[in-house]
């Protein structure tokens, strides 16, 4: 049964307005990627959305207050950074803390972020279940769980995952004699 979601911040929930969009090349600004507002909106009175993030130093209060700014902190149950972690992703100790912190086993939490090598690979490396966010459907799909090309499709994701892991977790089981 599937309890939390853990997204990943960069590029999942937020992204980096490209130059030739800002007023301004003093500082990086970001958005939201579109359907995050609305996927979050639906998810998060069913599961605990936490953020899973490499953010260390400066960049924790940077990502605090962007979400805060974007409207997207209500939603968000905890923040995990590498930092409070002590690990980065996609090191197992970085998941496996993220579980013990929310006590929870690695099949009931989802782990949604952009790359593969960072985000999916360490979380299914402990057993968490696993969406590929890719919005450059030329990639590879690999071994993700689910893989999606826009966050309009997160909620049917979900649920797949969790309809997946109701019908495991209610098979029957055989046992077999042994010699």
């Amino acid at each position: 049964m599937i309890k939390a979601i853990a997204f990943d911040w960069s590029n999942t929930l937020m992204r980096e307005i490209p130059l030739i969009r800002r007023p301004s090349a003093r500082s990086p600004q970001m958005e939201v990627v579109p359907g995050v507002t609305s996927a979050l909106k639906e998810l998060h009175q069913q599961f605990l959305c936490c953020i899973a993030s490499n953010a260390r130093g400066p960049e924790v209060s940077a990502l605090n207050m962007v979400l805060e700014r974007a409207g997207l902190a209500q939603y968000i149950g905890h923040v995990f950074t590498a930092q409070e972690l002590g690990a980065p992703k996609p090191e197992a100790r970085f998941f496996h803390s993220l579980l013990y912190k929310l006590m929870l086993k690695p099949h009931e939490c989802v782990m949604i972020g952009d790359d593969y090598n960072v985000d999916i690979a360490g979380a299914k490396a402990v057993g968490m279940k696993t969406i590929w966010f890719i919005e450059r459907t030329n990639q590879e799909a690999r071994d993700a769980d689910v893989v999606i090309g826009a966050m309009s499709e997160l909620a049917t994701a979900v649920g797949k995952l969790a309809a997946q892991g109701e019908r495991e977790a209610t098979r029957p089981r055989v046992a077999t004699p042994s010699p």
